[in-house]
């Protein structure tokens, strides 16, 4: 896995993400965006199987900091869910700037409480999502 650290923009802010790639395949690969969980952050280790069991499977995997968390610039006192809708979005927009990935092949992958229940909502708004993965969704707090 091939492993690059980006910046996407969201609503004006600079969200910090990793990319990763798989080491070989198609010219273009499917995209998936990850919000983590509640609290949780693109670097959490737990999140390090799936990644590789991804892009190993050939897609690629954009991993992000909401707004006000990490390493992302924003307001560390206010957590608004749908605000990190809106960043995952933001890396879908980011995804599709990539001559990696195939922009008619994105999909939203979120675990853990509310980064279950964002990729629902991101796929629920945003119709460039062709598949959601929501693992342990909280939706309404």
């Amino acid at each position: 896995m091939r492993t690059e650290q980006v910046a996407v923009w969201s609503g004006g802010i600079r969200l910090a993400g990793t990319l990763m790639l798989p080491d070989a395949g198609a010219a273009q690969v499917p995209g998936i965006v990850q919000g983590p969980g509640w609290l949780g952050l693109r670097a959490a280790k737990l999140y390090t199987p799936y990644h590789e069991a991804l892009t190993g499977a050939g897609f690629a995997v954009l991993t992000i900091d909401y707004r006000g968390f990490g390493d992302s610039d924003g307001d560390a006192t206010i957590m608004d869910p749908m605000t990190q809708v809106a960043d995952i979005r933001a890396g879908l927009d980011y995804l599709e700037t990539r001559s990696e990935i195939d922009p008619s092949r994105l999909g939203v992958f979120g675990s853990g409480g509310t980064g279950g229940g964002n990729a629902i909502y991101a796929a629920a708004l945003d119709e460039r999502v062709k598949a959601v993965v929501s693992q342990v969704p909280v939706a309404d707090g």
